[in-house]
Order: C-alpha cells, then structure tokens, then sequence
C-alpha cells in the first residue's frame, strides 16, 4: 500500500520538504490543516497549536504519534452515537526524547 506524504512547514521549507518525497506541502503560515481533510496518521515534531489543530484531522481510528507533547484536547470518536460500541477511539503516543533513550 502507498502512502501520501502531506509535508507542512514554513515556506522557506518548502523545496526541502517535497525534495525529502512529501507529495504535496501545506504552508503553515497561510494555510490550515483542515484543507487536507481526513488523514490516517499525523506525525507531530511540533506541538502547540499545530498539535491541537493536528487532532481535528486525523480520522476517527487514525493514529497521532507526536514528539513534542500529549494533545490537551479529546480524542474524536468514530461515530455520533453514545454508544462505546459504535465509536473507535483516536490512538495517540508519544516517543521518548533522544535524551531519554540514550546510554
């Protein structure tokens, strides 16, 4: 299976970002993270803002893995029901630091 690669950054980062094999890059500075719609996984070496914004897009059962730091916001569930049964939780961990692994 093949994966699309969105590539976000600054503008300046943008040649860098498709050189590195991202499909297409979103400019932070103008554009939001909701004009790509729903994604399966979001990898976050951000935080902040972009964290919180990442958590809206990633689609209910998709993963957000992040180095930065844990979303303050809930994770979005699979359906408008109540029911457990019917909703699938949004995954999310977080990696150690470099620091922590090391020696």
């Amino acid at each position: 299976m093949d994966a699309r690669v969105i590539g976000t950054g600054r503008a300046d980062d943008r040649e860098i970002v498709l050189g590195l094999g991202a499909q297409c890059f979103l400019d932070l500075d103008t554009e939001t993270l909701q004009h790509v719609g729903e994604v399966d996984v979001v990898f976050d070496v951000i935080g902040g803002r972009i964290l919180e914004q990442s958590t809206e897009v990633v689609r209910p059962g998709g993963t957000l893995v992040t180095i930065a730091m844990p979303p303050q916001s809930s994770p979005r569930t699979g359906g408008p029901s109540s029911s457990s049964s019917n909703q699938t939780a949004l995954s999310w961990q977080t990696s150690p630091s470099a620091c922590a692994t090391a020696g």
